[in-house]
């Protein structure tokens, strides 16, 4: 049996301790890196995970928006993808009709488009009509943003129509409140240079012993009494007053209108009038009255271009 110098066993030993060491450093350096790409594994998938919520929420949003939702090219006008909202305002079906009705667009609207995107990035509240599938044009509010590096633009559009009809109506009653105004100083003023000219038919009439120029004055004085009527009947319009409802004589009324309108009927229209002597009265604006038998006369007269009889009766 041959024994080891101590030298020798001391050498073994010191290999050997050092051997067990490196691989011990070694396998706690491979375990270090698998861990680290764990890690990192897990990160990743984190990361993939909260990328595909973001997407689904993102979907979620552009398919159930009530708003209209839209994503273009941004080198062209092509419609890359449109949501269920955008389809239901424009009254199609598919996204290629969804193309087709942006293809409508007025050209200089899409070009202000494009260049704002290209020059700002970002449009808000930009007014464009736009023609729906049933022919029926449609004012819609467009805004959105430019991906430059994706190459699209995502826009949101709302359907602005029925609010530019109210504004329209609303602008109509300011302008027709206006034409009130306007119409009232007029009658105003009409008024004032009627009632001399029925006071100096009055005038007149009592100093005129001609028994034609008396009827002629009287007429005169009667058509200024009427026209006066007339414009007290236009300031109450406007002014929003209810006419004064009395008890009238019917037949005395229709007297008075046939004998002042039947001066103004062509020669080849006769007229044949029945009204009873009895007194008929109704409840009724007198002025409101005479102007609807004025008017009823003289659509009869109209109705008969060629000439014929007009019969007035109560």
């Amino acid at each position: 049996m041959t024994i080891m110098p101590d030298t020798a066993v001391n050498i073994l030993w010191t290999i050997g301790v050092g051997t067990f060491v490196l691989l011990l450093l070694a396998v706690g350096f491979i375990l270090a890196i698998v861990q680290s790409k764990r890690r990192e594994m897990a990160a990743k998938q984190r990361e993939l995970e909260e990328l595909a919520k973001s997407e689904l929420k993102y979907r979620n949003l552009f398919e159930n928006s009530l708003a209209g939702m839209v994503r273009l090219s941004s080198d062209s006008w092509d419609v890359l993808e449109a949501n269920r909202a955008l389809l239901e305002m424009l009254g199609v079906k598919t996204q290629k009709e969804v193309r087709q009705i942006f293809e409508t667009i007025p050209v200089t609207d899409r070009d202000q488009i494009l260049t704002a995107f290209k020059n700002q990035g970002t449009i808000k509240n930009l007014e464009i009509t736009v023609r729906r599938f049933d022919t029926t044009e449609a004012c819609i509010s467009f805004s959105g943003n430019l991906f430059a590096e994706k190459g699209y633009v995502e826009g949101v559009l709302i359907d602005v129509t029925e609010r530019k009809r109210l504004e329209a109506k609303q602008l109509r009653a300011h302008r027709i409140e206006s034409i009130g105004v306007l119409a009232s100083g007029m009658a105003h003023d009409l008024k004032n240079l009627l009632v001399p000219v029925k006071m100096a038919a009055e005038l007149l009439q009592r100093k005129q012993e001609d028994k034609n120029s008396r009827s002629m004055l009287t007429s005169i004085g009667q058509s200024a009494e009427q026209s006066i009527s007339l414009v007290q009947q236009v300031l109450s319009f406007v002014r929003g007053v209810e006419g004064l409802h009395v008890p009238l004589h019917a037949g005395e009324l229709l007297r008075r209108v046939l004998a002042v309108i039947q001066e103004n009927l062509p020669p080849n229209i006769e007229v044949e009038s029945n009204i009873p002597n009895n007194p008929a009265f109704v409840m009724g604006d007198e002025t409101q009255l005479r102007q609807v038998l004025v008017n009823l006369i003289n659509n009869a007269k109209d109705a008969m271009a060629d000439g014929g009889r007009l019969t007035v009766g109560l």
